[in-house]
């Protein structure tokens, strides 16, 4: 018989009498470094939840499936600074359990304002820590701990100073660049 990483209740390998009708509470515990997928075999409901119920109807024969993870990390090299994971937005590191081989979407937007609201700072982005070098990367989960990082670089912004040009007397020549140019 095969043997799955977890636990269940009932306990896997058991024979269960219920009566017809009867509504039977269901429970799969994932060990370390695995997560919960579905239940597979009858009609239980909800097949994707890792404790649901099964209604009695005969004969029944329930496999609570699991697969390998892995803690995967993902944040920007600032912190406040913006990225999504799968859709959703942070602005702070995240720590995350993936199946391994999954694929994930990470994305961010460049530039971004400095987090601590200097008018005259930005920050652009140069690149995910896989060397992935767009605003967007998809990833497949690996079998061991990895971190992704979106990298920024500060940028000064609206530091500007304003040079005026005169020729005197004006008929006498004329000035590059012209003033307002």
């Amino acid at each position: 018989p095969e043997t799955y990483p977890g636990t269940t209740r009932p306990a896997a390998g058991g024979n269960y009498v219920y009566n017809a009708g009867t509504v039977v509470s269901i429970s799969a515990t994932p060990t370390q470094g695995y997560q919960f997928v579905n239940w597979t075999g009858g009609t239980v409901a909800n097949p994707n939840s890792a404790s649901t119920t099964v209604t009695m109807s005969g004969n029944i024969s329930l496999t609570a499936n699991f697969v390998q993870s892995v803690v995967i990390d993902v944040g920007a090299l600032y912190g406040g600074l913006s990225f999504t994971v799968d859709g959703t937005s942070f602005t702070s590191q995240q720590r995350f359990t993936w199946a391994v081989g999954s694929t994930h979407s990470l994305a961010t937007t460049s530039p971004q304002p400095d987090p601590l609201n200097y008018p005259h700072l930005q920050y652009v982005f140069n690149g995910w820590s896989d060397g992935t070098a767009t605003l967007s990367d998809t990833v497949t989960a690996p079998p061991s701990y990895v971190r992704y990082t979106a990298n920024f670089t500060g940028q000064t912004i609206g530091l500007q100073s304003q040079l005026t040009t005169t020729a005197y007397p004006s008929v006498a020549g004329t000035v590059t660049p012209a003033s307002g140019s």
